[in-house]
């Protein structure tokens, strides 16, 4: 697992989101909740409260704490073996939500879930974007 700290205005550039390969995002704001392709995303800066762009192996996530913050998550090789995901069906915006989890293990050895993300959407027109 790599993670990255960018700039938000890097972090809100579609066109930079869609040059990584980015397909998708989960924008909450004060106002609204959006989950759809990023080049028809509506973002304003004012009222956002969190944002994930994603595709299948990497994310970009804004979250607030003082201020706006940006990292971006780029899946390893070593991250293969150690994941699974997760469809949660949804009663908006698609038909489901593909979650995928990161395991770690504690000094006992013991598993859990280091890392959550969002990995891809099925819409129910029953058309599947597959990132990449």
């Amino acid at each position: 697992m790599l993670f990255k700290k960018i700039s938000i205005e890097q972090a809100l550039d579609k066109n930079y989101l869609q040059d990584i390969g980015l397909i998708y995002g989960l924008v909450y704001s004060y106002n609204s909740v959006q989950l759809t392709r990023i080049e028809d995303l509506l973002i304003d800066r004012e009222t956002l409260i969190e944002a994930r762009f994603f595709n299948e192996d990497s994310e970009v996530h804004i979250f607030k704490r003082d201020e706006l913050e940006a990292v971006i998550f780029m899946e390893t090789e070593d991250d293969l073996d150690h994941s699974f995901s997760e469809n949660h069906l949804l009663e908006r915006f698609g038909d489901k939500l593909i979650i995928k989890h990161y395991l770690d293990y504690d000094q006992d050895g013991q598993a859990y879930i280091r890392y959550s993300r969002p990995a891809n959407v099925i819409f129910r027109e029953g058309e599947y974007y597959h990132a990449r």
